[in-house]
């Protein structure tokens, strides 16, 4: 595989289809069609992407009618007068009208790329954060009283245990779904079927099924977790959130989403991740390196990357907070959720910024008064709430 591929991982289904050198390779005859899957097997994370562009490639060219031969002329005729640069929607009405033209298969083929089970059952569903709990498939709801608890899944899903102890499952059933709710002030770790640890904060959901497919592993996230992802290059680990989407192979990567304070971003630790936003087709893929973040904005439509000391966003799993230039408020809102306290800013200007180290296994008296210090602001606490004023 040539070096001028290598920009292949981070094109779309659309850029992959509109280049030139991807096409050639498309169109190869040879029984192994060598090259294509010389690319999978470097990319295996983007197999579904190449496979969807070949499709839409091979309909351009070779699967169209013979009676529509001469509009598939025409449209060629239009993709190369048109640039690139304004081509990107038109490719896609066009990709659209060779699906109806190829027939019920090639619908049914992108509609499996894009559709997702654990997101219609998330939307069909809600949480309760009231007390840390398991919710299995079959509806039972399993107390965790440890704040501290690993919640261990069997290598089949069919059994689950807390604390290596106490079997709380373990019915055979291999399929469905369990939701993990952990509320503000509480902070879990599970352990998936496959080996994957996830640390859990506050105020967060994670759904997983009892058992992962042969082709990927998805979870869905609402909150913050830190991932610790078991390496399997054949099926790739999807997070999904209510805004974005993270797909890595193995890796350590932590992600927010909490829709109530409109915080959304991936940092990466180790290994390489790519995240694209919630698009049902052709969502441009932005790859991570270690110590980088991506930001999502609140309308979903733009991701921002830049680059951060990643540890400072991971250290809460180890009970502590480092925080570089950190807005006080942000990091008021982070102290209020881990501990589960309220906080009140609205007499007081917090858009500072300020630096330093917490150790969140203090009680938050003492932790909220470093904060002041810190950040040279005063307030009171009242009936179990802190007040703050200038």
């Amino acid at each position: 595989m040539g070096e001028g591929n290598k920009r292949f991982e981070q094109f779309n289904a659309v850029e992959l289809v509109l280049d030139h050198e991807f096409r050639r390779i498309v169109r190869q005859r040879t029984p192994e069609e060598g090259e294509l899957n010389s690319l999978i097997r470097q990319y295996p994370e983007q197999k579904n992407k190449f496979l969807l562009a070949a499709r839409i490639v091979r309909g351009l060219t070779t699967e169209i009618v013979s009676e529509k031969k001469e509009l598939k002329e025409k449209i060629w005729e239009k993709i190369q007068r048109d640039s690139k640069r304004f081509f990107i929607y038109k490719i896609a009405r066009i990709a659209a009208v060779f699906i109806c033209l190829m027939g019920l298969g090639t619908a049914l083929f992108f509609w499996q790329q894009t559709d997702s089970s654990i997101m219609k059952f998330v939307s069909g569903t809600s949480a309760n954060y009231i007390e840390t709990q398991l919710i299995l498939p079959n509806g039972k709801k399993v107390p965790i009283k440890s704040n501290a608890a690993i919640i261990k899944n069997t290598s089949n899903g069919s059994i689950v245990s807390v604390n290596n102890q106490s079997c709380i499952y373990a019915s055979g059933k291999t399929n469905g779904f369990t939701q993990l709710i952990v509320p503000y002030g509480k902070r879990n770790c599970v352990i998936l079927a496959d080996g994957t640890k996830v640390w859990i904060n506050s105020g967060s959901r994670l759904v997983y099924p009892v058992n992962f497919d042969r082709e990927k592993r998805e979870v869905f996230l609402d909150g913050e977790a830190y991932f610790d992802v078991s390496k399997n290059p054949q099926r790739p680990f999807i997070v999904r959130t209510n805004k974005f989407n993270v797909q890595v192979l193995g890796t350590q990567f932590n992600v927010q989403s909490y829709d109530a304070e409109k915080t959304y971003n991936t940092v990466l630790i180790r290994g390489k991740v790519s995240l694209s936003k919630n698009q049902r087709f052709f969502a441009k893929q932005i790859i991570l390196v270690p110590n980088q973040m991506a930001v999502v904005a609140e309308n979903g439509n733009r991701i921002d990357v830049h680059s951060v000391n990643a540890r400072d966003y991971v250290s809460w799993v180890q009970g502590y907070v480092n925080f570089t230039d950190e807005r006080t408020d942000l990091l008021l809102k982070k102290i209020s959720r881990y501990y589960n306290v309220k906080i009140d800013l609205s007499n007081c200007s917090t858009d500072s910024h300020i630096s330093g180290k917490l150790d969140l296994k203090d009680d938050p008296d003492r932790v909220i008064e470093g904060i002041a210090t810190i950040a040279k602001l005063k307030y009171i606490k009242e009936g179990g709430k802190y007040a703050f004023y200038k």
